[in-house]
């Protein structure tokens, strides 16, 4: 059963926000400083929708000069694009549900990642439309609280992309990006053929943040991996083999097959190596 949980209201006004510069005097952005800038001040023009629907206007003294702002201070898509554009890369869940009506839906989702592994848990961070109606998969799960996530590698991605348009309920986004499904084990839900690993899931917890953005939690019942990427008797992942592919901002992917290692050390390791 799902639990719902609404933020405290923040300020006054009821949307909230708080201000940091109440009179408007100070500017919602400042670059830092700690000397000279290395170039005449500029003027940047952001254009960006403000309550009167006039661009903004963000002095800097550089164009690369250290930033800051308070996000109380930013529209809601003003945050999402900060957040998406420094939180990178970041995996992609590939979803499948089942609607009431039998239809299978797939949708990707960024916001998303593993949380434990006892319990096994994976979030997943859920959008709803601005008129406030629930998106097929966040309906899908909460009538039958089972999904599964299908991770993306660089042979599923042109299909993980055709499944991110917004198609009507009732035509499957599958059909349309040619994928092929497997049945599920422990749910009732397919899972991609194509996909490189499936994770079986069911809802443990949803948390509402608003009236368009939910948490959901869900445990991981069953791990599913395509033909020749793992080694079964050793848990292995065979990394020559998957190519998982890391979601940018906008329309930015990233591939995955720059890899480096860092020996995790010991307190006592690092000592030793200290006073060398």
């Amino acid at each position: 059963m799902g639990i719902v949980a609404h933020p405290s209201p923040r300020g006054e006004g009821g949307d909230g926000r708080v201000s940091a510069h109440p009179g408007g005097a100070e500017p919602r952005y400042k670059a830092i400083s700690s000397g000279p800038p290395p170039h005449p001040a500029r003027t940047c023009r952001r254009e960006s929708p403000s309550p009167r629907g006039e661009a903004s206007r963000v002095s800097l003294t550089a164009e690369k000069a250290p930033f800051t702002v308070a996000f109380a201070d930013l529209e809601p898509r003003e945050r999402y694009k900060l957040l998406c554009a420094t939180v990178v890369p970041r995996p992609i869940a590939l979803v499948t549900s089942v609607g009431s009506d039998g239809v299978v839906n797939a949708a990707p989702f960024s916001f998303f990642n593993v949380f434990s592994e006892d319990p096994p848990l994976i979030v997943l961070g859920l959008q709803h439309k601005p008129e406030e109606a629930r998106k097929d998969t966040t309906r899908n799960i909460a009538e039958t609280g089972v999904f599964v996530v299908n991770l993306v590698d660089e042979a599923l991605a042109e299909g993980m992309n055709i499944c991110a348009i917004d198609f009507p309920p009732e035509e499957s986004e599958i059909e349309a990006a040619r994928l092929e499904l497997l049945p599920g084990v422990d749910v009732a839900v397919p899972r991609i053929a194509q996909a490189p690993f499936a994770l079986e899931c069911r809802r443990t917890v949803a948390l509402a943040f608003g009236p368009q953005r939910e948490l959901l939690v869900g445990e991981v019942l069953r791990l599913h991996a395509r033909e020749g990427l793992m080694d079964p008797s050793r848990l292995r992942v065979d990394m020559d083999a998957y190519h998982p592919v890391g979601r940018l901002f906008a329309d930015g992917y990233a591939r995955q097959r720059d890899r480096f290692e860092l020996k995790r050390e010991s307190y006592d390791e690092w000592r030793a190596r200290r006073e060398l």
